[in-house]
């Protein structure tokens, strides 16, 4: 965990530094002020995002794995587990490049509609 809060300082710290230099030089909005209001929860989301988020999903996979590995009945040791998780099918005999592609585009679309139905009015609040 401290490798990855190390990262991140450096990663808003070199970010921070690209961006204020293209704000400085060719601002989107030049009235507007390099630290507003809401600027302290820009960098706070910055943290909490790849934190608290990566390791709440990578521990709900987990239990879903082991749920759907259980459900199947599967030995929950470890050698069971890789055995029932190893890749295998038609994607996974796919060479790595077009997997890579494939996994982008998806990823692109369920982001888009992701984010189209955070500005209906029911999930609008919690996204604005």
């Amino acid at each position: 965990m401290a490798m990855g809060v190390g990262r991140l300082v450096v990663g808003l710290f070199v970010l921070a530094a690209v961006f204020g230099a293209l704000e400085r030089f060719v601002p989107a909005l030049p009235s507007q002020p390099r630290w507003r209001r809401d600027s302290a929860t820009d960098v706070a989301y910055w943290f909490f995002t790849p934190l608290v988020t990566k390791t709440l999903t990578a521990l709900a996979i987990g239990i879903a794995l082991v749920a759907v590995a259980a459900l199947h009945g599967v030995s929950l040791d470890r050698p069971h587990l890789e055995q029932f998780l190893a890749p295998r099918g038609i994607v996974a005999r796919q060479p790595g490049w077009l997997q890579a592609t494939e996994f982008l585009l998806l990823a692109d679309l369920i982001a888009y509609w992701m984010h189209r139905l955070l500005h209906r009015p029911l999930l609008w609040r919690f996204h604005a």
